[in-house]
């Protein structure tokens, strides 16, 4: 199975998802699912990827270990970033209404198969 495959088995299972997107941590697409017009993937992945540096920083200098997650989440929006392995991360954008605990769970299921992929 490919990687839109695998991101659209994420989309399927996460009610209320927009985007689904694997990004390098230089902040390049590699493969994005897009349900809501008018998504700016490459300006999300690019600052994705600038915030998981920041946020790696951090945690190494408080050696807390590897950045492995984070969440960011707004009024109308979540943002779910979730490591793949040092060179990739994945994204998840969804309603903030929608169970994190679904999306968190629905990203982990495709993260090894997604890691064989790339």
């Amino acid at each position: 199975m490919g990687i839109r495959e695998l991101l659209n088995r994420v989309m399927e299972r996460c009610e209320g998802s927009l985007t689904c997107i694997v990004c390098g941590f230089d902040g390049v697409v590699v493969e994005s699912v897009v349900s809501r017009e008018g998504t700016e993937i490459e300006e999300l992945g690019a600052e994705a990827a600038v915030f998981s540096e920041q946020a790696s920083r951090i945690l190494d200098s408080l050696a807390f270990g590897a950045l492995q997650e984070c969440h960011l989440m707004g009024d109308r929006y979540s943002v779910l970033v979730q490591r793949i392995n040092s060179e990739y991360f994945l994204i998840l954008v969804f309603r903030s209404e929608a169970y994190l605990g679904r999306a968190r769970h629905a990203l982990k299921v495709v993260l090894p198969e997604i890691a064989r992929e790339l």
